[in-house]
């Protein structure tokens, strides 16, 4: 695990917590909303599409190591986002944004954590900028 790496992870679970906050404003389970407002649509689309770019960053190893999080589900769905936004299935980014993004940020701050936890008072291994 890289200094790299870390940072990137912040910058995922940041995704992962602008995909909450959408949700929040537009109503958490409220599907038929999500299907009508494009722009709640489209605000979900954007971060689940960071997080494909981000997940780019991270070493094979690294996704290799850590295989409980379907990392090539999140980037198939990133490519559809990017090269077929017509063709996008209302129902899959639904289910990435309320299942696949859970587990994603429960990843990332446990993953995180664990790390912290391992290093001296007072370093910090990434600053977030999101």
């Amino acid at each position: 695990m890289t200094g790299k790496e870390l940072d990137v992870l912040a910058h995922i679970l940041g995704r992962c917590e602008k995909i909450e906050d959408t949700l929040n404003r537009f109503g958490v389970n409220d599907f038929e909303t999500f299907q009508e407002d494009r722009i709640y649509r489209e605000a979900v689309a954007f971060s689940v599409l960071q997080i494909g770019e981000l997940i780019k960053k991270l070493s094979l190893r690294f996704r290799n190591e850590n295989d409980q999080v379907p990392w090539q589900e999140i980037q198939r769905l990133r490519n559809i986002v990017v090269h077929h936004y017509g063709a996008l299935d209302n129902g899959m980014l639904w289910n990435m944004a309320h299942g696949g993004i859970d587990s994603l940020r429960s990843f990332c701050r446990q993953y995180m954590a664990s790390v912290e936890e391992k290093m001296p008072d007072g370093d910090e291994a990434w600053e977030m900028e999101v």
